[in-house]
């Protein structure tokens, strides 16, 4: 069976993973702000990126689990 990978839009329910990722070292070395908590991505970024429409961010799934972003 092939791998199942799609692309969609981000939304609010994908703060748990991004900010998960967003706490890993490898990640975080990048932000200034470390750690983060879940309420602090969702509203300081996602809710804006989303609701605001700042910019666009793609979620990459892969067998339906986030697998990454890109702006």
């Amino acid at each position: 069976m092939s791998p199942d990978f799609k692309f969609r839009s981000l939304s609010i329910e994908d703060s748990s993973w991004v900010t998960e990722s967003w706490n890993d070292p490898e990640v975080a070395k990048y932000f200034m702000a470390y750690p983060r908590t879940e309420h602090d991505v969702k509203e300081e970024w996602i809710r804006k990126v989303v609701e605001e429409a700042l910019e666009k961010t793609i979620v990459a799934e892969l067998n339906g689990e986030p697998a990454g972003s890109v702006s």
